[in-house]
């Protein structure tokens, strides 16, 4: 029994591994429905233990506590799958499930200091359990298994051995989980853009890394299916037209035109927030931002499901009494933040579809962009 119990542990160990590497690599399923309304297939990163605890934690010997901890767990199954005495097949066969388990997340944490969890099981949006794998699946039936033998009568180690495996190996598991009350304001803010089809509004721009800021101002108006209007004032003018297929950037002191397509298919920008085109669910891992909440704004930060050049997360922040959008920031991968302020909104206003058919200037450079 004890060879199967360590076949056992080889072959979960190696299904974790692929499962994992299967997800990460098709972005196609970093979100899938599977049985509507109660499993889908979501992929998040858990740099916490059980539950999410200390995911948002910033403690620079958080991933090495974890992971000797996890080295810990992972000693205590091998002393007892070498010791336990062959008699104790239920207990041996827990241990190979516990084994396989570690190991999966184990390396996990020591390839990315973080686990890959996608597997969820919730009932409509009002339950979730928290995200998981088959590792942490298989270190849960191990210590169903253990709890089940401590009640059989005792033979030899496994008894001694059963509490304090459980109570250990609870760190082992990983199953994060995105804030309830972060879930829930995505879902009031998704459900009331929904029902916008024009935005108009002045806004702010400002655009910062760590050797210079600019500041720019203008209007913009927005309607839905993916037009924009943006028309910068201040300092200088300029004028994007995006109009559902193609965009256009004009700046008249150049006398360039800039005209790129359009897929919003294939777009996940968090600009889209703005006039509903955005799916948050979906696009995004949500969470909480309170660092950037204040008395009259409630912030949330989101992180693209699916790797993007441009941007590597935005913060959203909404009125908390009518959950109007007052400001989008958006980090791009090398630092550079570009911060969107909202004052003047109004909402379903008459635009008419003309605002959002750009003109080309006679006897100016036009450059096609891919």
């Amino acid at each position: 029994m004890r060879r199967v119990a360590v076949w056992l542990a080889v072959v979960i160990f190696l299904l974790d591994l692929a499962s994992k590497w299967w997800v990460v690599h098709h972005p196609s399923l970093h979100y899938r429905p599977v049985v509507s309304g109660c499993f889908t297939i979501e992929y998040t990163l858990n740099r916490g233990i059980a539950f999410g605890l200390f995911h948002h934690a910033d403690y620079p010997w958080k991933t090495l506590l974890l992971g000797l901890i996890a080295l810990a767990a992972l000693g205590f199954v091998t002393y007892y799958l070498l010791t336990v005495p062959e008699s104790e097949r239920l207990f041996l066969l827990a241990l190979g499930f516990l084994m396989g388990g570690v190991l999966g997340n184990l390396a996990d944490r020591v390839h990315d200091a973080a686990v890959v969890d996608f597997l969820k099981l919730h009932w409509g949006n009002r339950f979730a359990w928290p995200t998981f794998n088959i590792a942490d699946a298989a270190i849960t039936v191990g210590v169903f298994l253990i709890l089940i033998d401590t009640l059989l009568p005792r033979r030899g180690k496994g008894a001694a051995a059963s509490g304090l495996i459980v109570g250990l190996l609870a760190v082992g598991t990983s199953r994060a989980q995105e804030s309830l009350p972060a879930m829930e304001l995505a879902e009031r803010i998704q459900h009331r853009y929904d029902a916008v089809n024009t935005v108009e509004a002045q806004f702010e721009q400002v655009v910062r890394d760590r050797l210079f800021e600019q500041r720019e101002s203008g209007i913009v108006r927005l309607k839905r299916p993916g037009r924009m209007y943006w028309e910068y004032l201040e300092p200088t003018q300029k004028i994007f037209v995006a109009d559902g297929k193609r965009t256009y950037f004009y700046v008249p002191r150049d006398r360039q035109v800039m005209i790129s397509n359009l897929d919003l298919d294939v777009t996940s920008s968090p600009l889209l927030l703005l006039f509903g085109e955005a799916n948050l669910r979906r696009d995004f891992r949500i969470e909480a931002a309170p660092e950037e909440s204040s008395n009259s704004l409630e912030c949330l930060r989101l992180t693209p499901r699916e790797l993007s050049p441009e941007y590597s997360y935005a913060i959203v922040c909404v009125e908390r009494d009518n959950l109007q959008i007052r400001r989008l920031t958006v980090v791009d991968p090398l630092g550079q933040i570009q911060e969107y302020y909202l004052t003047q909104v109004r909402e379903n206003v008459s635009i008419p579809d003309s605002q959002f058919q750009f003109r080309i200037p006679p006897n100016v450079e036009i450059i096609q962009e891919e």
